[in-house]
């Protein structure tokens, strides 16, 4: 049987020696989502969260093996599946370094 939301957030609370921050963000997260009544892990659920407008979406716990595969991208606060975007809209420095046109002038 699963642990309950309050004993998921007892558990990660107290195996928090090392890394008390990133304890109280997953803390936070199970209390938030966590269903012990659905399917999969605490982990597998927090991945799952669609709330982009919470300050912990971008650092929420992920699966390790399905954080390697994601097939989204954030793109304001919406969660876009990568096969939507073009190759070029793909890359890193397209999205967080827009090139100086769109910034309305040169780089000097």
């Amino acid at each position: 049987m699963k642990k309950t939301k309050s004993q998921a957030v007892e558990s990660i609370l107290n195996k928090a020696s090392k890394n008390e921050l990133r304890a109280r963000i997953n803390a936070h997260c199970v209390s938030c989502i966590y269903d012990e009544f659905a399917d999969g892990t605490w982990r597998q659920q927090v991945e799952q969260c669609s709330v982009a407008s919470c300050p912990f979406f971008d650092v929420r716990v992920k699966c390790r093996s399905t954080a390697a595969k994601s097939t989204t991208l954030e793109l304001d606060g919406v969660l876009v599946p990568l096969e939507d975007l073009t190759p070029e809209m793909q890359r890193s420095d397209y999205i967080s370094k827009p090139n100086s046109e769109d910034r309305g002038g040169s780089d000097e």
